[in-house]
């Protein structure tokens, strides 16, 4: 039979073990010789190896558990489309911080340039008035004075602010050249309403012709998504059909001729549905825009030099314009001064429309392997 303290040792062992605790209960088998006391004591010890291991379990329960729900999420919802939401939104977070941290102390010295060179031509007003006042002139003298340095001073708070070109004053000086809305300037419009490149450098100040370009938009952007993907599909097989001509007669340079007769029924059985299959790759597209960007830029670098006013239009800011108008996203920060009104600009903007398209295709198809593979 098992003694009184080996059944009280075992009940606890075995309370402790479906705990699964990790205390050890360690006996004192020291004996008291005083009446009505229990031959035994104990003491409690933290097992560190059995701590140690309990710690990995809860951590494993807690991923599984985790694994479990994004599982149910998954199922249920599409996990990855909250995987996309989120990756977009760390992308837009890593944004901001890139473009705060790029931008803000540039926007400081900015403003303060600014109004200092605003304050230099405030201080020269100011100084001009009070000659004009104490000096000895009569009245209708004195108020011409006034009257055309206080036109000057406009301007010149215009210019420094660099608000002065597309102003009214600005239009005013010579309406039949400076004036907005001519038919180049409104094709241009038109261009950027069905390309949805918007500069907002021209837009209509009517209510009639602001709902005019809403019905002509909505018109012209299927009208214009129909081109784009007519033009790129025409494009895209030309190029896949002289991609593959040329891979053909690379691979052929290096099979010997028992190789080709034993392939030729079957590549020429799929040649229709390799040139099909085939797409430009994702390099190529990028270094097709690039040469094209840079061609473009070149172009309207030099027909913007070539205008009648005299501008300070550079090569670099060229590129910027291009890209940004090619991309549709038309900040209207960078602009030529005639340039962009050009007929052959705006086919040249259509064309690299399709382009980029051809591109975002190529890697969306990339990034569409990548991810859901």
């Amino acid at each position: 039979e098992e003694s009184e303290l080996h059944t009280r040792s075992r009940i606890v062992r075995n309370a402790f073990r479906d705990q699964r605790n990790c205390l050890g209960l360690r006996l004192d088998t020291c004996v008291n010789e005083e009446k009505g006391v229990n031959p035994f004591g104990f003491h409690f010890e933290l097992d560190k190896a059995k701590y140690e291991e309990e710690k990995k379990r809860r951590k494993r329960k807690a991923i599984t558990r985790w694994l479990a729900i994004a599982a149910l999420v998954h199922h249920k919802f599409g996990g990855r489309h909250f995987l996309l939401i989120s990756i977009m939104s760390l992308y837009a977070v890593l944004g901001g911080a890139v473009f705060q941290a790029v931008e803000a102390a540039n926007e400081k010295q900015v403003v303060n340039s600014t109004v200092k060179d605003m304050n230099v031509v405030i201080d020269e007003f100011v100084a001009m008035i009070n000659n004009y006042t104490f000096a000895d002139l009569n009245e209708t003298t004195r108020l011409d004075m006034l009257y055309t340095e206080s036109k000057r001073f406009y301007k010149n708070m215009l210019i420094t602010e660099g608000r002065y070109s597309g102003s009214a004053w600005h239009k005013s000086e010579d309406l039949e050249q400076n004036i907005q809305w001519t038919f180049l300037p409104a094709m241009f419009y038109a261009f950027t309403l069905f390309s949805t490149i918007g500069y907002g450098t021209i837009a209509c100040h009517t209510w009639l012709g602001r709902y005019v370009s809403i019905v002509y938009s909505c018109i012209g952007i299927p009208l214009m998504l129909l081109t784009i993907g007519d033009i790129g599909e025409v494009l895209q097989r030309r190029s896949c059909r002289l991609l593959t001509r040329l891979h053909s007669r690379w691979r052929r340079s290096f099979f010997d001729e028992v190789e080709k007769a034993f392939n030729r029924e079957e590549s020429e059985g799929n040649s229709e549905e390799e040139e099909e299959e085939l797409a430009l790759p994702l390099w190529m597209t990028v270094a097709i825009l690039l040469i094209y960007l840079c061609i473009v830029s070149v172009f309207i670098f030099m027909v913007d030099r070539m205008g009648p006013q005299e501008s300070e239009f550079t090569l670099a800011a060229s590129f910027y314009f291009v890209f940004i108008s090619i991309s549709t996203t038309g900040f209207g920060d960078v602009m030529p001064n005639t340039a962009q009104f050009h007929p052959l600009t705006l086919f040249a903007f259509l064309i690299g429309l399709v382009i980029i398209s051809i591109m975002n295709t190529s890697m969306y198809s990339h990034l569409y392997d990548f991810f859901y593979t």
